[in-house]
């Protein structure tokens, strides 16, 4: 569907909103997610180039002969946003978490209680915009 909607955007002005496993197809252009002025939602955020990311990067490899998958990222943000918490709080975590708000090195943490249900969510996302103007931006969600 993507290559047919970027066929559009020399006669419509064309916005779109689409799932973050877009980026990972193989098959698609990078091109037409800036002619498609596309914005995917992330709970996760990896800027390569950052020395944080280099860093960590160097000593996973050295500690376990591998590349990091993206999922040690986010298990290395939640632990230490995690661990540090339950020490202290230990059976009040859950009413800490609450209302809380904040951005680890790769994941935005924002913890809310669902409409319907217990327990609480990470609705903490990022917005990634690959504008008209070939950029790519990214920010956190409202």
């Amino acid at each position: 569907i993507l290559p047919d909607l970027t066929r559009l955007t020399g006669k419509y002005t064309i916005s779109t909103v689409g799932f973050v496993e877009w980026l990972q197809f193989s098959v698609i252009d990078e091109e037409f997610y800036f002619r498609l002025n596309l914005k995917v939602f992330s709970n996760s955020h990896i800027e390569y180039l950052e020395p944080t990311v280099q860093q960590f990067q160097q000593q996973y490899r050295s500690r376990f002969f591998a590349e990091p998958l993206i999922s040690a990222f986010g298990a290395y943000d939640s632990g230490l946003f995690f661990l540090p918490l339950v020490d202290e709080f230990r059976s009040q975590t859950r009413e800490k978490l609450e209302n809380t708000e904040t951005s680890g090195r790769f994941i935005r943490f924002k913890f809310r209680q669902p409409a319907h249900g217990n327990g609480l969510e990470n609705q903490g996302l990022y917005m990634i915009h690959y504008t008209s103007g070939f950029e790519i931006l990214y920010r956190p969600a409202k």
